[in-house]
């Protein structure tokens, strides 16, 4: 077990996402691009900035047991979601992010089987759903967590759909989108902030009670 500093990206987005937390393996600063520069730092206060409303389109993709699905129709089923953007070949955000998301499920406990969980791949040339299906397999996520992947356009359309832009995959940030399309709510997280913060927030947003 290893401290990994967040990594400061080139996002259009642009924050600058921070915290310094424990995950397995290690990670090495210099294999995502050679504009990042990793920083020992605490966890950012507040939030990302706020971007334009988000609407989850239901587009057609591959989940990483190459079955066909309709994003919000049968990946999200009317549950709160938890949605990040990652790709299996970066080295330094994606790997915290996700060994970060699973101790929040960890925390949320029972009710984590009511939250859709999805990772979407930015780079679908790559991200087969086996490489995404070996990709989860290394965080030892079996079930309750989607991974998908899909044709460039319909993946272009749900970055677009949660307010999203990138024009590199390297460009992409630790973000985390928290929402409950049944209510509107939706909050953006730094994804590598500590997984208590995360897992109040989904509680929040999707209406659980406060763990004790």
């Amino acid at each position: 077990m290893r401290s990994v500093a967040a990594i400061l990206t080139g996002a259009c987005i642009g924050f600058a996402a921070a915290g310094a937390l424990a995950f397995p393996g290690r990670v090495s600063a210099g294999e995502h691009d050679h504009r990042h520069h990793a920083t020992e730092a605490t966890a950012p206060a507040g939030d990302p900035p706020a971007q334009a409303p988000v609407r989850v389109p239901d587009e057609a993709v591959l989940t990483q047991e190459g079955k066909k699905a309709m994003f919000n129709r049968d990946l999200v089923a009317g549950r709160p979601m938890v949605v990040d953007f990652i790709y299996t070949s970066c080295k330094e955000v994606c790997p915290p992010l996700t060994a970060n998301l699973r101790e929040v499920r960890k925390l949320l406990g029972a009710d984590a089987e009511k939250v859709a969980f999805i990772s979407i791949t930015v780079d679908p040339t790559v991200d087969t759903p086996q490489v995404l299906k070996d990709y989860a397999g290394r965080f030892g996520i079996e079930s309750g967590w989607t991974f998908v992947t899909g044709k460039p356009a319909a993946l272009a359309r749900l970055q677009k759909g949660f307010a999203v832009s990138m024009a590199r995959k390297e460009d992409h940030t630790p973000l985390v989108i928290i929402g409950n399309a049944n209510t509107n709510r939706w909050v953006r997280k730094f994804g590598l902030a500590r997984p208590e913060v995360i897992a109040a927030a989904v509680r929040d947003v999707a209406g659980f009670a406060a763990a004790h």
